[in-house]
């Protein structure tokens, strides 16, 4: 076998390792399918401007009827942008980490943050949505701020 034989055998290999390692990565720990499930939901939704699909992905136990409006107001007005990809991850919004204080009224989350709902949308400046989601009764759902 020739040295330019034996080279190239070596970097056939490990190109093949390289590909056969990273499918033998186990993706699922990433992130839980069912939150995966939800961005795919979300993602679906958003794009064909159905917002009675997306309220159905939202946990509104305990929110103001006056929030709750602000809240579809907000994601309607995304409508006119299509997206990207949606995806969940287990990283943390910077939102996420407490109450705060609105008009003399404290509020936080109405369900203990597990993740963040990414949703990236096709701009001219990247721009992109993030939605805290928790888990209640087992399911994936996009967090609102109630009042405490």
């Amino acid at each position: 076998m020739t040295f330019i034989q034996s080279v190239t055998l070596i970097l056939l290999f490990s190109v093949s390792s390289i590909t056969l390692a990273s499918d033998l990565i186990d993706r699922s720990d990433l992130v839980d399918k069912s939150a995966e499930q939800l961005a795919q939901k979300f993602c679906a939704a958003h794009d064909a401007a159905d917002y009675s699909a997306i309220e159905n992905l939202i946990h509104w136990d305990g929110i103001e009827q006056a929030r709750r409006k602000e809240t579809e107001q907000q994601i309607r007005s995304y409508f006119s942008l299509k997206t990207k990809r949606c995806y969940a991850s287990k990283q943390p919004s910077i939102f996420s980490t407490g109450d705060f204080k609105l008009k003399g009224k404290t509020y936080g989350l109405n369900l203990k943050p597990a993740g963040t709902l990414v949703v990236e949308f096709i701009s001219v400046n990247g721009m992109n949505m993030n939605y805290i989601i928790g888990k209640n009764d087992g399911k994936y759902l996009i967090t609102v701020s109630v009042p405490r």
